[in-house]
Protein backbone atom coordinates (compact mmCIF):
# COMPACT_ATOMS: atom_id res chain seq x y z
CA UNK A 1 0.00 0.00 0.00
CA UNK A 2 3.08 2.37 1.00
CA UNK A 3 3.78 2.20 -2.82
CA UNK A 4 0.99 2.39 -4.27
CA UNK A 5 0.43 5.25 -2.14
CA UNK A 6 4.12 6.99 -3.42
CA UNK A 7 2.02 6.41 -7.13
CA UNK A 8 -0.59 8.76 -6.79
CA UNK A 9 -0.68 12.84 -5.93
CA UNK A 10 -4.10 13.88 -4.55
CA UNK A 11 -4.84 17.63 -5.93
CA UNK A 12 -6.39 19.85 -3.93
CA UNK A 13 -9.62 21.00 -5.80
CA UNK A 14 -12.54 23.32 -4.62
CA UNK A 15 -15.66 21.30 -5.29
CA UNK A 16 -19.23 22.93 -3.83
CA UNK A 17 -21.32 20.23 -1.92
CA UNK A 18 -23.97 20.38 -3.85
CA UNK A 19 -22.49 19.37 -7.18
CA UNK A 20 -20.36 16.45 -4.98
CA UNK A 21 -23.73 15.59 -3.39
CA UNK A 22 -25.50 15.30 -7.02
CA UNK A 23 -22.11 13.39 -8.46
CA UNK A 24 -23.08 10.86 -4.93
CA UNK A 25 -26.83 10.88 -6.28
CA UNK A 26 -24.83 10.09 -9.63
CA UNK A 27 -23.09 7.32 -8.48
CA UNK A 28 -25.72 5.39 -6.30
CA UNK A 29 -28.28 5.22 -9.35
CA UNK A 30 -25.81 3.82 -11.62
CA UNK A 31 -24.17 1.51 -9.10
CA UNK A 32 -26.37 0.45 -6.44
CA UNK A 33 -27.40 -3.51 -6.29
CA UNK A 34 -31.13 -2.04 -5.94
CA UNK A 35 -31.43 1.23 -8.11
CA UNK A 36 -29.26 0.29 -11.00
CA UNK A 37 -30.29 2.44 -14.24
CA UNK A 38 -29.16 3.53 -17.51
CA UNK A 39 -26.39 6.69 -17.68
CA UNK A 40 -28.93 8.18 -20.07
CA UNK A 41 -31.57 8.37 -17.71
CA UNK A 42 -29.92 10.87 -16.21
CA UNK A 43 -29.50 12.80 -19.31
CA UNK A 44 -31.90 16.17 -20.47
CA UNK A 45 -33.52 14.97 -23.95
CA UNK A 46 -32.26 17.82 -25.87
CA UNK A 47 -28.88 16.27 -28.07
CA UNK A 48 -26.31 18.63 -28.69
CA UNK A 49 -24.37 18.48 -32.13
CA UNK A 50 -21.06 18.70 -31.13
CA UNK A 51 -19.54 21.86 -33.19
CA UNK A 52 -17.50 20.31 -36.23
CA UNK A 53 -14.70 23.30 -36.11
CA UNK A 54 -13.39 23.36 -32.69
CA UNK A 55 -9.85 24.72 -33.09
CA UNK A 56 -9.76 24.17 -36.49
CA UNK A 57 -10.42 20.36 -35.81
CA UNK A 58 -12.57 20.16 -38.90
CA UNK A 59 -10.24 21.51 -41.27
CA UNK A 60 -7.25 18.52 -40.51
CA UNK A 61 -10.41 15.83 -40.69
CA UNK A 62 -10.47 15.24 -36.92
CA UNK A 63 -13.08 14.07 -34.91
CA UNK A 64 -12.57 14.82 -31.08
CA UNK A 65 -15.61 13.22 -29.94
CA UNK A 66 -16.78 9.43 -30.01
CA UNK A 67 -20.28 11.07 -31.58
CA UNK A 68 -21.12 13.81 -33.42
CA UNK A 69 -23.49 15.07 -30.70
CA UNK A 70 -23.82 14.71 -26.97
CA UNK A 71 -26.05 15.41 -23.58
CA UNK A 72 -25.99 17.45 -20.78
CA UNK A 73 -27.09 15.83 -17.51
CA UNK A 74 -30.74 17.00 -16.39
CA UNK A 75 -29.30 17.54 -13.22
CA UNK A 76 -27.25 20.98 -13.42
CA UNK A 77 -24.94 20.88 -10.28
CA UNK A 78 -23.48 17.45 -12.45
CA UNK A 79 -22.85 19.79 -15.60
CA UNK A 80 -20.97 22.02 -12.87
CA UNK A 81 -18.83 19.93 -11.41
CA UNK A 82 -17.62 18.01 -14.92
CA UNK A 83 -17.11 21.88 -15.62
CA UNK A 84 -15.23 22.47 -12.60
CA UNK A 85 -13.01 19.93 -12.32
CA UNK A 86 -11.77 20.82 -16.02
CA UNK A 87 -11.48 24.25 -15.22
CA UNK A 88 -9.64 23.38 -12.07
CA UNK A 89 -6.91 20.64 -13.32
CA UNK A 90 -4.57 23.16 -15.06
CA UNK A 91 -4.26 25.45 -11.84
CA UNK A 92 -4.66 22.32 -9.56
CA UNK A 93 -1.61 20.34 -11.11
CA UNK A 94 0.60 23.55 -11.09
CA UNK A 95 0.68 24.01 -7.03
CA UNK A 96 1.15 21.08 -6.59
CA UNK A 97 4.59 21.31 -9.07
CA UNK A 98 3.40 18.36 -11.49
CA UNK A 99 3.74 19.13 -15.03
CA UNK A 100 1.62 21.94 -16.61
CA UNK A 101 -1.60 20.92 -18.32
CA UNK A 102 -3.58 23.23 -20.68
CA UNK A 103 -7.14 23.14 -21.71
CA UNK A 104 -7.21 22.64 -25.26
CA UNK A 105 -7.85 20.12 -28.25
CA UNK A 106 -3.92 18.67 -28.42
CA UNK A 107 -3.86 18.67 -24.52
CA UNK A 108 -6.68 18.40 -22.18
CA UNK A 109 -10.14 18.02 -23.14
CA UNK A 110 -12.01 14.64 -22.14
CA UNK A 111 -12.37 11.96 -19.46
CA UNK A 112 -14.13 8.66 -19.26
CA UNK A 113 -16.85 7.54 -16.95
CA UNK A 114 -16.52 4.20 -15.87
CA UNK A 115 -18.50 2.32 -13.15
CA UNK A 116 -16.06 -0.13 -11.32
CA UNK A 117 -17.78 -2.79 -8.67
CA UNK A 118 -15.68 -1.83 -5.68
CA UNK A 119 -14.64 1.75 -5.88
CA UNK A 120 -18.47 3.18 -7.87
CA UNK A 121 -18.56 5.69 -10.88
CA UNK A 122 -15.55 7.62 -11.69
CA UNK A 123 -13.88 9.80 -14.03
CA UNK A 124 -10.34 8.96 -15.64
CA UNK A 125 -8.57 12.43 -17.74
CA UNK A 126 -6.35 11.98 -20.13
CA UNK A 127 -4.08 15.12 -20.49
CA UNK A 128 -1.25 15.37 -23.59
CA UNK A 129 -3.98 13.72 -25.96
CA UNK A 130 -2.18 14.70 -29.52
CA UNK A 131 2.07 15.63 -28.64
CA UNK A 132 3.69 17.46 -32.08
CA UNK A 133 5.34 15.02 -34.31
CA UNK A 134 9.03 15.71 -34.52
CA UNK A 135 12.08 14.96 -33.27
CA UNK A 136 11.35 13.93 -29.57
CA UNK A 137 8.05 12.07 -30.65
CA UNK A 138 7.82 10.18 -33.71
CA UNK A 139 4.51 8.56 -33.14
CA UNK A 140 1.84 9.34 -35.73
CA UNK A 141 -1.60 9.88 -34.05
CA UNK A 142 -3.93 10.65 -36.90
CA UNK A 143 -5.76 14.04 -38.00
CA UNK A 144 -6.14 15.20 -34.87
CA UNK A 145 -2.17 15.67 -34.28
CA UNK A 146 -1.62 17.92 -36.92
CA UNK A 147 -0.80 21.71 -36.58
CA UNK A 148 -0.47 20.51 -32.76
CA UNK A 149 1.23 23.21 -30.54
CA UNK A 150 2.38 20.62 -27.52
CA UNK A 151 5.34 20.26 -27.45
CA UNK A 152 6.31 16.42 -26.09
CA UNK A 153 7.46 16.47 -22.86
CA UNK A 154 8.45 13.00 -20.75
CA UNK A 155 7.64 14.47 -17.40
CA UNK A 156 4.00 15.27 -18.65
CA UNK A 157 3.18 12.24 -20.47
CA UNK A 158 3.94 10.30 -17.33
CA UNK A 159 1.37 12.43 -15.18
CA UNK A 160 -1.02 12.85 -18.10
CA UNK A 161 -4.15 10.16 -16.48
CA UNK A 162 -6.01 11.66 -14.04
CA UNK A 163 -8.78 9.71 -12.24
CA UNK A 164 -11.59 11.48 -10.07
CA UNK A 165 -12.99 8.94 -7.51
CA UNK A 166 -15.51 9.42 -4.10
CA UNK A 167 -15.16 13.12 -5.03
CA UNK A 168 -11.09 13.14 -5.05
CA UNK A 169 -8.88 13.94 -7.77
CA UNK A 170 -5.63 12.10 -8.08
CA UNK A 171 -2.83 12.30 -10.12
CA UNK A 172 -1.11 9.12 -11.63
CA UNK A 173 2.21 8.77 -11.43
CA UNK A 174 3.30 6.51 -14.61
CA UNK A 175 7.15 7.69 -14.65
CA UNK A 176 9.39 4.71 -15.59
CA UNK A 177 10.22 2.49 -12.68
CA UNK A 178 7.32 3.46 -10.77
CA UNK A 179 4.96 1.28 -8.92
CA UNK A 180 2.10 1.30 -11.42
CA UNK A 181 4.59 1.64 -14.38
CA UNK A 182 4.62 -2.10 -15.66
CA UNK A 183 1.18 -2.93 -13.24
CA UNK A 184 -1.19 -0.81 -15.71
CA UNK A 185 0.63 -0.26 -18.72
CA UNK A 186 0.80 -2.55 -21.62
CA UNK A 187 3.90 -2.55 -23.67
CA UNK A 188 2.48 -1.15 -26.93
CA UNK A 189 0.97 2.10 -24.70
CA UNK A 190 4.33 2.56 -22.56
CA UNK A 191 5.64 5.47 -24.78
CA UNK A 192 2.03 7.15 -24.16
CA UNK A 193 1.91 6.34 -20.48
CA UNK A 194 -1.89 5.66 -21.06
CA UNK A 195 -3.74 4.34 -18.37
CA UNK A 196 -6.57 2.80 -20.51
CA UNK A 197 -10.47 3.67 -18.96
CA UNK A 198 -11.88 -0.61 -19.57
CA UNK A 199 -8.72 -1.06 -16.51
CA UNK A 200 -10.55 1.33 -14.03
CA UNK A 201 -14.07 -0.19 -14.65
CA UNK A 202 -16.78 -0.71 -17.26
CA UNK A 203 -16.51 3.01 -19.26
CA UNK A 204 -20.04 4.11 -20.14
CA UNK A 205 -19.31 7.39 -21.66
CA UNK A 206 -17.16 10.15 -22.86
CA UNK A 207 -17.37 13.93 -21.02
CA UNK A 208 -15.55 16.29 -23.77
CA UNK A 209 -15.47 19.80 -22.64
CA UNK A 210 -13.80 22.47 -25.39
CA UNK A 211 -14.05 26.06 -22.71
CA UNK A 212 -13.35 28.11 -25.83
CA UNK A 213 -16.66 27.33 -27.51
CA UNK A 214 -18.64 30.08 -24.56
CA UNK A 215 -17.26 32.61 -26.90
CA UNK A 216 -19.24 31.65 -29.63
CA UNK A 217 -22.59 30.90 -26.41
CA UNK A 218 -21.89 27.20 -27.91
CA UNK A 219 -22.00 24.17 -25.18
CA UNK A 220 -18.47 23.58 -23.89
CA UNK A 221 -19.95 20.15 -21.80
CA UNK A 222 -20.62 17.16 -24.33
CA UNK A 223 -21.58 13.70 -22.64
CA UNK A 224 -21.38 11.08 -25.06
CA UNK A 225 -22.55 7.43 -24.46
CA UNK A 226 -20.62 4.58 -25.52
Amino acid sequence: MANLAKSVHLLDMNLSRKSLDAWKALDDSLCSSTCSQPLHASFNRKVLPVPEDIERSHSHHCMLTLRPFGYHFRNQSLNQLMASLFDQIPLAVRRSGLPEVSLDRFDLFHAHLFIADEIGAGLLFHASEYPALGPTFRYNLGFCQVDSRLQYSEAKMSWRNLVFIKGRLFAIDLTEGSFLFSRILSKDLCPFRTAQDHDFGRVVADVNYFPQLQQSKKPSLYICEY
